[in-house]
């Protein structure tokens, strides 16, 4: 059998990589959300250049995306304008809340470390509920390789699917899933600094499974985090219905354990290349 490849096709593969570009940087702006929330609200860089470094990471998903960004609104305006309202509050009070509820935290951990003000407000509850529903955006990311196989079934010769459209997947699910872990890391962080270690597992399994459920509710039902505003019966319903579906929770059930899983492997990688560069700080 001849398994060679054909000559390399470089403006094939621009083609195929830049059909993908706008939706990949769309879901991984969604992704990075909680993780720029997770570093607000639990474990405020002390670095200046890694603080704007997570901003501008922000950024950049933000402008990549902003093709997909006329698209969604259309759609949003066109069928749930309270959606559009709730999407403008959560940047807003990102934007607007982040840098002072930063210097709060800060502010309160240099004055003592036992009575924290910023966790009585309603702003770090709010900002803890939008942690919390968006989430599962970072963990939706690997459920994007079924792009992946649709983009293989459109015919791409083989060395375009091998050295352009697999590593391009596999660079995007890992950059959205670290998100999701240094999230996690964060969460952890703050709870076991405000001696509470005793129920950071229970609390991570539980945001593992509520991520699942989320993931879910997304990939199949088409559910987005805004829905827990616009339309909580419903999404309360549908919820109700697939833990006790025999055919909906095995998967819930599969993804929890992907969830758990990823997130132990890729938090041993992220904890040891921290370790030696000594660039966050400490989590365990």
């Amino acid at each position: 059998m001849d398994d060679r490849l054909p000559p390399f096709d470089w403006n094939l593969a621009l083609y195929a990589l830049s059909g993908n570009a706008e939706t990949m940087s769309w879901n991984l702006f969604l992704a990075t959300l909680p993780l720029v929330l997770s570093f607000v609200l639990f474990n405020p860089l002390r670095s200046p250049v890694l603080w704007w470094s997570l901003w501008l990471l922000l950024a950049i998903t933000a402008a990549g995306g902003l093709a997909e960004l006329p698209m969604h609104l259309m759609h949003t305006l066109h069928h749930h304008w309270l959606q559009s309202v709730g999407g403008v509050f959560v940047i807003s009070w990102i934007v607007l809340s982040a840098n002072q509820l930063r210097k709060r935290q800060n502010h309160a951990n240099q004055s003592n470390h036992h009575s924290n003000p910023v966790i009585r407000s309603w702003l770090w509850w709010l900002g803890f509920v939008l942690f919390i529903l968006f989430l599962p955006n970072a963990a939706y990311v690997l459920t994007d390789v079924i792009h992946l196989v649709i983009d293989i079934r459109q015919g791409y010769s083989l060395d375009i699917v091998m050295l352009a459209l697999i590593p391009q997947y596999l660079l995007f699910v890992l950059t959205g899933f670290e998100a999701y872990v240094v999230s996690m890391m964060n969460l952890g962080h703050f709870l076991r600094s405000h001696g509470l270690a005793k129920i950071t597992l229970a609390t991570e399994l539980i945001i593992h499974g509520l991520c699942a459920l989320g993931v879910y509710l997304g990939r199949f039902d088409r559910f987005n985090s805004w829905d827990a505003f616009t339309h909580p019966h419903v999404l309360l319903q549908r919820t109700a219905y697939l833990l006790t579906s025999d055919r909906d929770l095995p998967i819930i059930i599969v993804m929890f354990i992907v969830f758990t899983a990823g997130n132990w492997l890729l938090r041993r990688l992220t904890v040891g290349l921290m370790l030696q560069k000594r660039a966050f700080p400490p989590y365990d």
